[in-house]
């Protein structure tokens, strides 16, 4: 067996084949994971839990996806089952150039996808809240998935070109990213009116004082105190 004992995204599962796709992106202290090891169809035995999919709104029809490269693996298994559940996607990409993007073949044909390139070698030449004008109106319901700059530049493009009510639902992952990008995500949800803080997804990880639960997250960050109510 082989275990995973670090936070990794689940982009593929196949309920009648019993497998599910597991994510494995570089690790940032150069090491690696024993599952990087094994060759496709190999088998393996893994302990959960596997955790919980983004909650799509019982409500939303039309779904709006925001993410840049590292965002794209968390994303990828939401729009496969949004579509099978016949809500309209679409997924704006974003990258510094076109080698940095995922390829849109990982996506379900249904998917309008509008690739974004800070170079302009792919798409739209800028950033991805420039392809957002075309979409605002049409969704329901926004995921995006990636840096606390690009969270920021979703929600203040939201601001800029809604005449609506703003609710945000964040979730950080571990406590030790939390801890140390906590005041680059709370300036980055400045915008919002509302936020919809949930507990830290641990990824395995042991508590850090002061970094521990919702209370102690908004205490040690102004802007996720903040609300426009």
């Amino acid at each position: 067996s082989s275990d995973l004992r670090r936070v990794a995204p689940v982009t593929a599962v196949d309920p009648l084949g019993g497998a599910v796709e597991v994510g494995l992106q570089p690790r940032a202290d150069g090491g690696r994971d024993s599952l990087a090891e094994i060759r496709s169809g190999e088998r393996v035995v893994v302990a959960g839990p596997i955790g919980q999919p983004i909650v799509r709104l019982a409500r939303t029809t039309n779904l709006l996806i925001v993410c840049d490269a590292d965002g794209f693996a968390w994303i990828r298994l939401l729009a496969h089952a949004a579509v099978a559940e016949g809500r309209s996607v679409v997924v704006i990409h974003e990258g510094p150039s076109a080698a940095d993007l995922v390829s849109a073949s990982l996506l379900p044909e249904r998917v309008e996808i509008a690739m974004v390139t800070g170079d302009g070698s792919l798409g739209l030449k800028g950033r991805a809240v420039d392809a957002m004008d075309a979409y605002a109106e049409w969704a329901e319901q926004v995921v995006a998935a990636g840096s606390p700059d690009l969270l920021a530049a979703v929600l203040a493009a939201a601001r800029a070109t809604l005449d609506r009510r703003i609710v945000v639902a964040f979730q950080p992952h571990r406590f030790s990213r939390t801890k140390h990008l906590m005041r680059e995500f709370g300036a980055s949800l400045k915008d919002a009116d509302e936020i919809v803080l949930a507990d830290i997804y641990p990824a395995g990880e042991d508590p850090i004082p002061g970094v521990t639960d919702r209370k102690s997250t908004r205490l040690n960050s102004r802007h996720m105190s903040e609300s426009r109510m």
